[in-house]
Formats: C-alpha cells, sequence, structure tokens
C-alpha cells in the first residue's frame, strides 16, 4: 500500500492518473489508515457483496475517482502541527522506519531503554506511532505487550501509579480490595503498596498480555519540574521493579538533560549507556517521504518544485519536524482543491515565519488587557534557565486551577489555535461551536478541575516566536526567582507548613519587593506563602 501510494503521488506530479483502490476486508483497522475515510469498497460484511464488487469495476475501468470528492476542507488533516504523532497516527508517521526498527530490536533486549534527542527531533512520536503499533502487532508465540504513558511532572510517583492503573481502570475497586487500601494510586505512589505487587497483578487481570511496557515521556522534566529531593528515591524504585517484573520501561530524553541523568545514580548511567536508542535528524529522503506520502494519503498533492523548496527551507534548522509539520498543517489549511500551492507557503510564511506569523494573528486580535494576560500565561508556562545553565528554556506543565480567571477564555482561544493543549485524562475545555479566536467575558472558557493542567504544545514556539522569547529575556530574572519560590513552597508543603520552613531574612525581603512590583503575576497560593513568612517575621519582631 505504501508503495502504491508513493508511486500515485510521482504520477500525479506529471499529469498521470494512477488509481489506487483501497479494500476493506472482514476484520480491517479503519483507525489504520486516513485513506481507508474516503473507501468506494467495504467489504468486511459480505465478501460477495454485487454492489461493492461492482465499485471495484468501476474503478478499474476510470469511471469513477478511487478518492471521493467532495468537500476537502473537512477531510483530516494529515499533519500534527506541534503535536506528537500518537498511536493512532502511524500511517502518517513516515520517515522514521530505521529508528523504529533499531528501537524494537533494543526494547526485546533490555528492559530499560532510552531515546535521546534534541528538542523536536521527535522522540515522542517515534516512541508512540513506531514503536507502539509494532508491539501491538505481534501476535503469540511472540511476547504481547500492553503500554500506558506519564509523565514524571513534579510528583512521577503519583503519575507513575496512574499509569500503571490506567490499565485497569474499571476494576479499581478489585484492586483496593486486593490491597486493602482505599486509594490505591496514592497507597501505590507512597510505597505503601508494592510496586512489583501491581505489576504482577495487572499482568494477571489483562488476559493474553504477558509483558507491560511503560513510557516515561519527556523525561526531563524529573530535572525541571520534580523536587531534587525525589529524584534519586524515584529512579532507585523503578530500577528496583524492572529487573524484579515484567515490565519494560522507555524514557524519551531532551539531549541537553543527558548529563544530568548520567549524575543521578552510577547503576542509571550504566543502564541507559547499555539501551540508548539516538534520534538524530532526518535525511533529505526521509524528509520528503515524511511531506509527500501523508498527503497523498489522502488525495492531495503540491505544486512542482514545492517539496524542493520546503526542503530547502527546513534543512539545519534545529527542532525542524515541529516547525515542518506546524507548517505544513497551515499548509494544509489553505490549500485550493486538493493542490497545496508555492504563493501559499509563502502566505503562511514558509517553514521558519508559519509560526510567527500565525501566533501574532491570534495574538493580534486580543484586546490589550488580553495580551497583557497573554503574556503573564506564556511566561508562566515556561521553566527559564539562567546565564550559568546549559539547557534551553523549556515548557512546564501548571494546574489550570492556579492560573487568574481572566486567564481561562485566553487558554480557550490558544488551544483552539493549537499553541496550547490541556493534558488528555482529565479533559478541561468546555466551549460552543468554534465560531471566534477572540475570546470575550460571555464566551465559554475553560473549565478548571482538579488535576487538569495546561502546557505549550512544544517547545518550538518558544524557540519559533519572537515576541515569547522577548518576553522571556525582558523577564528573565522575576521569573527565576519564582521558580526558586515554587521549589521553596513545595518544601513549605511537604513539612506540613512547618513555620520552620518559611522563607527568612533576605530570601523573603526578596519575595516582598516582588509581590509589590508584580502583584498579578503572583498567584494566590505563592501570595499566601510570602504572606505566611511577612506574618511569621512580624510575630519574631513581636517577641
Amino acid at each position: 500500500m505504501d508503495s502504491a501510494l508513493e508511486r500515485q503521488a510521482q504520477e500525479k506530479e506529471v499529469g498521470r492518473p494512477f488509481p489506487v483502490i483501497p479494500i476493506l476486508l472482514p476484520e480491517a483497522d479503519l483507525t489504520a489508515n486516513p485513506l481507508f475515510l474516503h473507501t468506494w469498497v467495504d467489504l468486511r460484511r459480505d465478501l460477495r457483496d454485487p454492489q461493492e464488487l461492482a465499485g471495484i469495476v468501476r474503478a478499474i475501468v476510470g469511471e469513477i475517482s478511487q478518492i471521493r470528492p467532495g468537500t476537502s476542507h473537512t477531510d483530516p488533516c494529515p499533519y500534527r502541527g506541534l503535536e506528537v504523532f500518537r498511536e493512532e497516527d502511524t500511517a502518517l508517521f513516515r520517515g522514521r522506519e530505521k529508528p523504529t526498527d533499531k528501537l524494537i530490536e533494543i526494547v526485546h533486549g533490555r528492559n530499560l531503554v532510552v531515546v535521546v534527542g534534541s528538542s523536536g527531533s521527535g522522540k515522542s512520536s517515534l516512541v508512540q506511532a513506531g514503536l507502539l503499533p509494532r508491539l501491538d502487532q505481534q501476535k503469540p508465540p511472540a511476547e504481547t505487550w500492553d503500554a500506558a504513558i506519564f509523565t514524571p511532572g513534579e510528583r512521577p510517583n503519583q503519575h507513575l501509579a496512574a499509569a500503571l492503573l490506567s490499565f485497569i481502570e474499571p476494576d479499581l475497586s478489585e484492586v483496593n480490595q486486593e490491597t486493602k487500601a482505599t486509594k490505591p494510586d496514592k497507597d501505590l505512589a507512597g510505597g505503601d503498596v508494592s510496586l512489583e505487587f501491581v505489576i504482577e497483578w495487572l499482568l494477571q487481570k489483562t488476559k493474553g498480555i504477558n509483558r507491560l511496557l511503560l513510557v516515561a515521556d519527556q523525561f526531563e522534566e524529573l530535572f525541571t519540574t520534580t523536587p531534587a529531593n525525589h529524584r534519586g528515591p524515584f529512579i532507585a524504585r523503578l530500577l528496583e521493579v524492572i529487573d524484579r517484573t515484567r515490565l519494560t520501561v522507555v524514557i524519551t530524553l531532551r539531549a541537553d538533560f543527558y548529563g544530568q541523568a548520567l549524575d543521578l545514580s552510577r547503576e542509571f548511567a550504566d543502564r541507559i549507556e547499555q539501551g540508548m536508542v539516538n534520534l538524530g535528524p532526518m535525511t533529505r529522503k526521509e524528509l520528503t517521504r515524511s511531506i509527500r506520502e501523508p498527503a497523498a494519503q489522502v488525495g492531495v498533492r503540491f505544486e512542482p518544485g514545492l517539496v524542493d523548496k520546503i526542503l530547502d527551507d527546513v534543512t539545519d534548522q534545529p527542532g525542524n519536524l515541529p516547525l515542518l509539520e506546524f507548517a505544513l498543517t497551515e499548509l494544509w489549511e489553505q490549500r485550493q482543491d486538493n493542490v497545496m500551492t508555492h504563493i501559499e507557503y509563502r502566505a503562511i510564511g514558509g517553514v521558519t515565519g508559519s509560526i510567527t506569523k500565525r501566533a501574532e494573528s491570534v495574538y493580534g486580535k486580543f484586546s490589550d488587557e488580553q495580551q497583557q494576560v497573554t503574556r503573564r500565561l506564556f511566561t508562566r508556562l515556561v521553566q527559564v534557565a539562567s546565564a550559568e545553565e546549559d539547557n534551553q528554556d523549556t515548557r512546564r506543565r501548571v494546574a489550570l486551577a492556579e492560573l487568574e480567571p481572566a486567564t481561562r477564555p485566553i487558554v480557550l482561544a490558544l488551544v483552539r489555535a493549537r499553541f496550547l493543549i490541556i493534558n488528555d485524562d482529565t479533559p478541561a475545555i468546555t466551549a460552543e461551536p468554534e465560531t471566534d479566536d477572540i475570546p470575550t467575558e460571555q464566551q465559554p472558557a475553560a473549565t478548571a478541575r482538579q488535576g487538569t493542567t495546561v502546557e505549550i504544545a512544544h517547545e518550538a514556539l518558544i524557540r519559533g516566536w519572537d515576541q515569547l522569547r522577548g518576553w522571556l529575556n525582558q523577564d528573565r530574572e522575576f521569573l527565576l526567582w519564582r521558580q526558586r519560590l515554587d521549589q521553596a513552597q513545595t518544601r513549605w508543603d511537604q513539612m506540613q507548613q512547618d513555620p520552620g520552613s518559611l522563607l527568612r531574612g533576605a530570601a523573603l525581603t526578596e519575595a516582598e519587593g516582588w509581590l509589590h512590583q508584580r502583584p498579578q503575576e503572583i498567584n494566590a497560593d505563592e501570595r499566601t506563602f510570602i504572606q505566611a513568612g511577612l506574618t511569621e517575621r512580624t510575630r519574631e519582631q513581636q517577641t
């Protein structure tokens, strides 16, 4: 099928038709390929259906097109913008077959594997759209797998526990019964329930599955978000359980955090060195496939020379894959008569300018007050690096409930524009149909639920939007202080708000100064923490 679609795209470039006729047979997986959305022939129920068989003949002799004509702008987009390729997008995930093969080989030989690459190299997509579908295809007597994904975040033990328990969510009450725990996720995260026990219990409950795969995505969060005193114990517990159970862990890690990963422990450093997949840039040939083939699957073509122009623009761009996918998504939305043209490509700003042009378009529709709120929102969603650090600025996940109320309609508009995403496990956006990009007070906004988080769709936006980079550079001193404040507040919470863990001395004076200078950018929890320190200082001065 891949060969036929590639041939079809090549023939269309020179004006020659090359029919590709999808035929669905019994047990066909409709989620496996967007081409099936256009099928003329469906034999899933009856292989001898006379009407469908006649359709094959008509398509072969050219009496009907093999692809349905019609409302092209309602067709599913074959590109992913700034979002990761998921398991259901595997048919659109092209050009990474070689690293997928290598990853499959290492996963079968190691129980701890780390995929290392620069930001924007496609690490998460390689695992979700490359590795997971291949493991799903395995049948006995080969090992059969089930998989779950988590990101470390501020509480990696809880996130790991939630990922494991998601395998059997309908049976949580039975877990409670067997572990005699009222909240198994908390007990598992806290060590009250054996992680080894839960994994083996899960394997017994998931019939036909004999190995679990746990994907620790965006593992750099362990260094940007997780408190330092939680990192070592989390890794030690993870290493202990993978050696004693039928669990394989695959980690995706940004290359600029690799040194910090090595410093976690000698054992962890040795293990990741033995099970490492380095993900480098895609070759020009691989990039060509990632551009042409998804479009060909839904009957869309490029004007002659346009693909070469795109390739010239994307070559040597750091983190080029999300920039490329975003530009292709914008180009897709502007296409005419299922043809993507040079004029439209220039109009969107090309590969390097499409993010800035789109972001400025959305931002420019906001009122002056909303633009100020947008600035405060984005600077809270970025973990900035100091001048002394080798790391780049990176995105961070923030609880929606922590954001000021005026932020909610802005979040909605930016989710629509594909610049922000809401975590999947606790959906938080409720809105009327998308009729207006400009949020208003009356417009339904993001609804905060406990555990709901918001984050920037990809670090490519941080690098690619000039306005955002300017905000971060102008506010870096304040943002670095606020990150230190968050760490101190976390320690205070962990110490059950013991007065001894409050800010004191110069640190409290600094916090008091920022509280007066930038009150709108300090949320209610941070304000409570600072005020508790000021109250304690007053009490001590009076005694």
